[in-house]
């Protein structure tokens, strides 16, 4: 039997049995599982990574033909490692298996993983336990639609990393409709995309589902770019990763490597600590901040100039920022916002309502930027105010227990409109580099278009005879009624 399974606003069919949603019954396998680990102590931070990887290594197990995987031993297949629960084998060479195997690819090269991504103290009995687990649940990964399943595991990863991880986890964490109107808005298909603060890979897996071929991934921590690769895989299992984990902040990044560049750095974080040769040569992708201390920037302003020079000619980038980046006062925020305009790298801003960083109630804003083909939009630069109250009726946003959401009405919006800019009243306008510069270079919507519909308040504005007249019926009236109550008290007053 077919079903139709949605994920987060996309619809994947999958072959199910006993008529059973494949969806739930993955679903409650992990957080059975994860439950049962964590009242024997286990952190959820750790146990996620774990479960993350023995999901990847019982899918690629038991996929190995689909996959087209070239040179897997038939011993480290699932069902081999089933019946082999009890031997040391199990603990201490299945999963270190993935670590070191390089398939000879046909159509899949399985992502080269660092067995340390499983939960602290996990031995023999922790991985015993999912074999077991699994096998009794009687899912199956490989019923002829295996690409369809591992686009299904992805979203339901990502669901139980929001549900399970605690707020210090969240800073790994991205929202899952963010990322998809991030990889929507660039546009990703055939190319090769870059996110040099990947986190648990939720951006740049989405821009991998949506037609990247090939991804190439960053973060300050290992554990993170393991996830990532995880994320890629399932999101696309045919897609190409490089990946590397330096911290960018200091050793910069390389140069014109990417199509399209997708960021969400830590936000507001200054760099006052970071200091090296290498963070003047990363800014100097944006003219104007040569000479500027690096350190006095905070991590969007520098992670803007390191998108632009990741990205190739003609590439594309979306910068996740905070709100006061778009009109903060501080020497960078200014600096960094001239130089984006005088060297015309702004295509686009768009305005986000509050809640859309997880685990904060923080305002924040995506910033589209584009390298190579400024000069044919003349200069102008389309802001977008999506929190405007013109917008609440559109049923663009819905509430979450951890962060807001974009909706695909909302998405789809957001993209017509960076297609073909226009201006839109309340809500979208396209500013020229004359008004940035008679506003300081202001980012905000609101320096520049209208926030109060003064035509529609002097279309339903009486004039003043009509109100004159209208209170000379109601005195009118008062005065009738008054008469009417002055002769019934009279009428009362002689009768007695």
């Amino acid at each position: 039997m077919k079903k139709k399974i949605d994920e987060n606003k996309f619809s994947i069919t999958v072959k199910t049995e006993n008529n059973r949603n494949f969806k739930e019954r993955l679903t409650k396998l992990i957080t059975e599982f994860a439950s049962l680990y964590h009242r024997k102590g286990f952190n959820y931070a750790d146990l996620m990574p774990a479960i993350e990887y023995l999901l990847y290594c019982t899918y690629a197990s038991k996929n190995v033909e689909e996959l087209g995987i070239v040179g897997f031993e038939d011993n480290y297949k699932f069902d081999a490692a089933k019946h082999a629960l009890g031997n040391d084998y199990v603990a201490k060479d299945y999963l270190k298996y993935f670590e070191r195997f390089e398939s000879a690819k046909a159509e899949v090269n399985l992502p080269e993983l660092n067995a340390g991504i499983l939960a602290k103290n996990a031995d023999l009995e922790f991985i015993s336990t999912w074999i077991e687990m699994f096998d009794d649940s009687c899912l199956s990964l490989s019923k002829d639609c295996s690409y369809s399943i591992a686009a299904s595991i992805h979203g339901i990863l990502r669901g139980a990393n929001l549900a399970f991880e605690d707020k210090e986890g969240f800073q790994y964490l991205c929202n899952t409709s963010l990322a998809t109107c991030m990889s929507a808005l660039v546009g990703t298909a055939d190319e090769t995309v870059c996110d040099f603060a990947c986190g648990t890979g939720t951006v740049v897996s989405r821009a991998v589902k949506s037609g990247a071929r090939k991804a190439v991934i960053n973060d300050v921590d290992p554990l993170m770019v393991e996830r990532s690769k995880i994320a890629i895989f399932f999101a696309n299992p045919t897609a190409s990763i490089e990946a590397t984990s330096d911290d960018v902040f200091v050793d910069g990044v390389p140069a014109e490597i990417a199509d399209a560049c997708f960021v969400q750095p830590p936000l507001g974080v200054r760099l006052i600590n970071k200091t090296s040769a290498n963070q003047a040569r990363s800014i100097t992708a944006l003219p104007g901040l040569q000479g500027v201390e690096a350190s006095s920037f905070k991590s969007e302003e520098y992670a803007i100039g390191l998108a632009l020079e990741a990205l190739k000619k003609e590439g594309t980038a979306i910068v996740h920022v905070p709100m006061r980046f778009l009109f903060g006062s501080s020497k960078s925020e200014k600096t960094t916002r001239k130089a984006l305009i005088q060297n015309s790298f702004v295509k686009a801003v768009f305005e986000l309502p509050a809640g859309f960083v997880v685990g904060s109630s923080i305002s924040s804003a995506l910033v589209v930027l584009e390298k190579g083909s400024q000069k044919a939009r003349n200069h102008k630069v389309l802001l977008v105010d999506m929190a405007s109250t013109y917008l609440e009726d559109q049923a663009f946003f819905e509430k979450s227990k951890f962060s807001n959401v974009i909706t695909s009405e909302g998405i789809k919006w957001a993209c017509d409109l960076l297609t073909e800019p226009k201006d839109v009243s309340m809500v979208a306008k396209l500013v020229s580099v004359e008004e940035f510069e008679q506003t300081d270079y202001s980012f905000i919507y609101s320096r520049y278009g209208n926030v109060f519909d003064y035509k529609k308040a002097w279309e339903t504005t009486r004039s003043f005879e009509e109100i004159v007249s209208d209170i000379e019926n109601e005195q009118e009236k008062l005065e009738s009624i008054s008469q009417d109550i002055d002769s019934m008290l009279a009428r009362i007053a002689s009768e007695g």
